[in-house]
């Protein structure tokens, strides 16, 4: 994405003409930028209450934008927490909250007979519960128990009930969540918190993040691709197994958010979840190489390896480094899955990787270098 020089697109806003202004909104919408800087971002939310549609309408597709990415990225989300008080102004604001709901949903209507006002408000809720501390804080406060008796943010059934309900928002955004269901769920994973728990449903009307979407609206638009239901199904699991074969699943789809299911499983409880979340993360399109980057020291050969692997496959710059710390790794098993990406190589610019590889003490290694260098 283009970089941008952040006092001049500041001095745009403040002293540009219309054009100049609407320019510098499209293009630090995060659609096309990864423009973080909170002055400029208020000014982006301040133009929300323009009466001019030509600085209005980037604006607010801007802050849409904001809203959605939010619900995946955590980066995002840090920006729109900065912006909270802001956004509730828009929220006030009704000709902006309505331009704001047609730019969410791309329709008018509202939907289920929620006002614009409500209908943003929901999906605003989509990010309060972004982590599992805040979701221990809901459940405690749900529950009416102090700090010091409550729910940990650490505790494994916490955190299995946090990444299922972030699964809910995040990758079935249609599908709303039953107070019902959710307790179900929260009987299973913290028995010992909810079983005699007496429970009003409707303080977790909440948990029902999602608006659900008109049927016409869903024939307006072309279907997105999601992931198979058996493969979700895998991931909500409390068996090992079947996670790990969920997101198995998820790579062989190769789904447009891999990256995303595969970040939410870096903290798994399984080491073996936690490798197939990585090995995943080969078969990206696109990843976030800092966060592998402290892994490649991993004590485990197999998260190194597969930590290592993924940086030289989307590590343009450091790639060859990446290489070579995987050829020469003790390991086998870091080696093994460093030298099956050979083949992105090119042999007469990286003969000394070559050498290694072929004279590995592995046979494996060896004879993927070889196919590679054909």
């Amino acid at each position: 994405m283009p970089s941008y020089n952040i006092t001049e697109l500041n001095r745009a806003l403040e002293e540009g003409s219309c054009e100049e202004q609407s320019k510098v909104m499209r293009n630090i919408c995060p659609c096309r930028s990864h423009v973080l800087d909170m002055p400029l971002w208020r000014k982006v939310f301040q133009a929300a209450h323009e009466p001019r549609t030509r600085v209005k309408a980037p604006a607010i597709h801007a802050i849409a934008t904001l809203l959605r990415l939010a619900k995946k990225s955590q980066r995002w989300r840090a920006i729109l927490k900065e912006l909270s008080a802001e956004l509730d102004d828009v929220f006030s604001d009704p000709e902006a909250c309505r331009l704001l709901r047609q730019q969410i949903q791309h329709d008018a209507k509202s939907a289920d007979g929620l006002t614009p006002a409500a209908h943003c408000k929901k999906l605003k809720r989509s990010v309060e519960l972004n982590t599992p501390h805040e979701l221990a804080d809901w459940v405690n406060e749900l529950l009416g128990l102090r700090l010091s008796e409550g729910v940990n943010p650490c505790h494994p059934g916490l955190i299995r009930l946090w990444r299922w309900h972030h699964h809910r928002i995040i990758f079935q955004p249609e599908r709303g969540t039953d107070p019902n269901e959710f307790l179900k769920k929260a009987r299973q994973w913290l028995p010992e918190y909810f079983r005699h728990a007496n429970v009003d449903l409707r303080k977790m009307a909440s948990v029902n993040q999602r608006p659900k979407i008109e049927k016409e609206i869903q024939t307006q638009e072309p279907p997105k691709i999601k992931p198979h239901e058996e493969a979700i199904d895998c991931l909500e699991s409390s068996n090992t197994k079947r996670r790990v074969r969920g997101l198995k699943r998820l790579t062989e789809m190769k789904v447009p958010d891999l990256f995303d299911w595969c970040l939410l499983f870096m903290e798994d409880e399984s080491r073996d979840v936690r490798v197939a979340a990585l090995q995943g993360m080969i078969h990206c399109d696109e990843i976030d190489c800092s966060i592998l980057m402290p892994l490649v020291e991993s004590d485990d050969a197999r998260i190194r390896a597969a930590a290592t692997a993924a940086l030289a496959k989307h590590d343009s710059q450091g790639a060859v480094r990446w290489f070579e710390q995987g050829l020469k790794d003790p390991s086998a098993a870091v080696r093994l899955e460093t030298a099956a990406l050979m083949g992105r190589l090119d042999r007469s610019a990286n003969r000394s990787l070559f050498e290694i590889a072929l004279h590995d003490p592995n046979p494996c290694v060896v004879r993927f270098a070889r196919k590679s260098g054909t």
